[in-house]
């Protein structure tokens, strides 16, 4: 007996149930609704980031220099270039290189200098074996820029960095604008820190002059 009343009052809900207001039934819907779109609410926001994003690093890569576009595609290690310097000074070092080790000091001195003014930026190609051996040096003299692997420029035949086959040689330096035009280059460790200490000769000076 108990068991048959269970059953009729099961049927009697699921009869009421199918005969539920057609508003009722909408409401419901549109909980469900409500609730698959709150779901995608935060993929919407999501992809409008990722696509934000993605539009600036084309608007900067499109304002970029030829140099600057150049050494945005390479592994740059101790930190970023400065991608809106109008000159770049590269040099060529490593630290099994007794006269490279000459040059170190010059090139971590000059280079605070070229840091005030926003428009030469250094980059150190460094010719060790390891990235662990370029970390080890640029600690040693405390230098503060940025460089990349050698192999990185020698095995595109210094191709993929505009300027940089006038760099080549332990140690060896070049001054090159943001165009990839060369302007001054050096060989040997007397000729590379003379180089460095002239830097701003080959660069500010040089356009001042020639505004003049």
């Amino acid at each position: 007996m108990l068991l048959r009343k269970h059953i009729l009052a099961l049927i009697f809900a699921l009869f009421s149930l199918s005969l539920a207001p057609s508003w009722a039934q909408d409401e419901m819907t549109g909980e469900a609704s409500a609730t698959e779109e709150s779901a995608e609410l935060p993929k919407k926001k999501k992809g409008k980031k990722a696509k934000k994003a993605k539009k600036a690093a084309e608007d900067e890569a499109a304002e970029m220099s030829v140099v600057a576009s150049a050494l945005s595609q390479l592994k740059t290690l101790n930190g970023k270039p400065n991608y809106k310097a109008d000159y770049y000074i590269y040099m060529c070092s490593a630290s099994w290189c007794r006269f490279c080790c000459e040059c170190m000091p010059v090139a971590v001195d000059e280079y605070k200098k070229m840091r005030r003014t926003k428009r030469v930026e250094f980059i150190l190609i460094n010719g060790d074996h390891s990235e662990q051996a370029a970390k080890n040096y640029a600690k040693t003299y405390k230098a503060k820029f940025p460089y990349i692997m050698f192999n990185e420029v020698k095995n595109a035949m210094f191709g993929n960095l505009p300027g940089s086959s006038s760099a080549i040689g332990f140690p060896a330096a070049a001054v090159v604008a943001k165009d990839g035009k060369v302007i001054a280059s050096a060989v040997g460790a007397g000729n590379v820190k003379a180089l460095l200490a002239d830097w701003k000769k080959n660069t500010l000076d040089k356009e001042e002059k020639a505004s003049d």
